[in-house]
C-alpha cells in the first residue's frame, strides 16, 4: 500500500471517528457548505480566482453527508441544528453561488441522485441572455493574455505583476483588490475586462428555464444581488437598491418570494443583515468557516468552504467541524 493511500484510509478513519463523536454529542450545531462553480476537475487555487470543484470530488462529498448528515434545505438549516439532540445526525445545507451553468448541468444531478437538496444563490444577471461576473471576465482575459498593466492602472503594481506572471495566487490577489474598489470605479474596470475579455460564452450564467427547474426538483432559490457589491460599504440608498433590484426578476422565474440571501463575498455586518431583515428576507449567509448554532443571528450565518484535497480530508474536516473539534 502506497503512503498516499495509508494516510488516505488514516483520514477516513479519523473522520469516521469523530463524526461518531458528534453524533452522541448533544451539540446543537449545523453546518452550511459553500460552493461555487463544478467542472470536470477540481480548479488550481494559484492560477484561479474562484477555483471551481471537481465533479468527482462534488459527488463523493454529498455520498458522504447522505450517509452520515442529514441534508437540509439551508433555510431550514439553524432550526434543524436547534432541534438536534444526542445521536441524531448533524444538518448540513449545501449552497450554491454566482448563478453559474454549471450548476444546472453539473450539481442538480448529482445532487438528483443522492436525493439530495440545495440552495442556489442567485443574481438574476443572466435571466434572458448570457451573462459573466467581472471576474470571470478578468479570468478570462488573464488566461488568454489579453490584459497589460495599463488596464489595470491604480491597482497595486505588485499585485498586477503577479497577476499577470500568474505567480504567487497573483489572479486572485488581484480579485480582491477589485474587490476593494468603490462600485464605480468596479463598474469602470469591468467595462474595461468585458471589452478585453469579450462577450460571455453562449452559456454562461442561468436562464429563467433554468432556473425555473432546479425549483421545480425541490431546491432553494436564494438571492445573491444583481451587482455583487460588497454590501458593508454601501451607503444606505445604495444597500437598500443591493437588496432589492432584480429581486422580482428571480421570483417570478423561480415562482417563489426570496426570503433567503447570500452575502457578495461572504461580507456583512449588523447593519446589512439588519436592512435585509427590514427588506423581507428571513436567512442569510456570510463568511465565517464555522458551524452554525440557534443562538446566531438568523441574517448572519457562517458559512464553510469545503476542502477538495481527498474524501478523507473533507470527512476529517466536517466532523471536527460536528464534533467541536476544530475551532472557527
Amino acid at each position: 500500500m502506497t503512503p498516499s493511500r495509508t494516510r488516505e484510509l488514516a483520514r477516513q478513519a479519523r473522520g469516521l471517528a469523530l463524526r461518531w463523536l458528534a453524533r452522541v454529542s448533544s451539540r446543537r450545531v449545523g453546518v452550511v457548505l459553500v460552493h461555487h462553480g463544478v467542472a470536470a476537475e477540481n480548479g488550481d487555487r494559484r492560477t484561479e480566482i474562484v477555483p471551481p470543484i471537481g465533479r468527482a470530488a462534488l459527488q463523493q462529498q454529498v455520498r458522504h453527508l447522505a450517509r452520515g448528515y442529514a441534508i437540509v434545505p439551508p433555510s431550514a438549516l439553524q432550526r434543524a441544528a436547534a432541534a438536534r439532540r444526542r445521536g441524531g445526525r448533524i444538518p448540513v445545507a449545501l449552497t450554491f453561488d454566482d448563478d453559474l451553468a454549471s450548476h444546472l448541468t453539473e450539481a442538480a444531478p448529482i445532487l438528483g441522485r443522492a436525493g439530495a437538496v440545495a440552495g442556489f444563490f442567485v443574481s438574476g444577471a443572466s435571466l434572458d441572455e448570457p451573462g459573466t461576473f467581472w471576474w470571470e471576465d478578468l479570468q478570462r482575459a488573464l488566461d488568454r493574455g489579453l490584459l497589460a498593466p495599463g488596464d489595470l492602472d491604480g491597482l497595486p503594481e505588485e499585485v498586477v505583476a503577479a497577476a499577470l506572471d500568474g505567480t504567487d495566487r497573483g489572479p486572485a490577489r488581484l480579485a480582491e483588490a477589485i474587490e476593494e474598489l468603490t462600485p464605480d470605479a468596479r463598474a469602470a474596470l469591468a467595462a474595461v475586462l468585458r471589452e478585453r475579455a469579450g462577450a460571455p460564452p453562449p452559456d454562461a450564467g442561468i436562464r429563467r428555464t433554468a432556473l425555473a427547474s432546479l425549483a421545480a426538483d425541490g431546491h432553494e432559490i436564494g438571492f445573491h444581488t444583481l451587482r455583487h457589491d460588497r454590501m458593508p460599504p454601501l451607503d444606505d440608498p445604495r444597500l437598500a437598491a443591493a437588496l432589492e433590484d432584480g429581486r422580482q426578476e428571480v421570483e417570478s422565474a423561480a415562482g417563489a418570494p426570496l426570503t433567503t440571501i447570500s452575502y457578495p463575498h461572504g461580507r456583512a455586518d449588523e447593519r446589512v443583515a439588519r436592512a435585509a431583515e427590514a427588506h423581507g428576507f428571513g436567512t442569510g449567509f456570510a463568511g465565517g468557516g464555522t458551524v452554525v448554532t440557534p443562538e446566531d443571528d438568523g441574517l448572519l450565518l457562517p458559512r464553510v468552504t469545503p476542502v477538495v484535497e481527498s474524501p478523507g480530508a473533507f470527512a476529517v474536516q466536517m466532523a471536527r467541524l460536528a464534533s467541536g473539534r476544530l475551532a472557527g
